[in-house]
């Protein structure tokens, strides 16, 4: 594909569409959220719309807006979407020093 002047971009919550490929700033392909393994076409809707109107804070409140799956949410997890939030809604002390 390099060879052939196509550059990918990962998925991402803020670029990405729910089901279509799309294009960024730099040119690169943007796969959708259901390219991802396991996420069907209603959960990358899902996943997509709770994007437009919201800024997740946690996995916990993710997985409560977007109502995916045991299987998605771990495509989602080791795609690394996930890995800058923290894993409840509830504040933890010791993660704040």
């Amino acid at each position: 594909m390099h060879s052939r002047g196509l550059r990918f971009s990962k998925v991402n919550f803020e670029k990405s569409l729910a089901n279509k490929f799309t294009l960024d700033e730099n040119k690169n392909i943007i796969p959708p959220f259901s390219a991802l393994e396991f996420v069907t076409e209603t959960m990358a809707e899902d996943i997509y719309n709770a994007c437009k109107n919201n800024k997740f804070i946690s996995v916990e409140d993710f997985t409560k807006l977007t109502k995916v799956n045991k299987n998605a949410l771990e495509s989602i997890r080791q795609y690394g979407l996930l890995d800058s939030m923290q894993e409840k809604n509830q504040l933890d002390l010791f993660s704040m020093f």
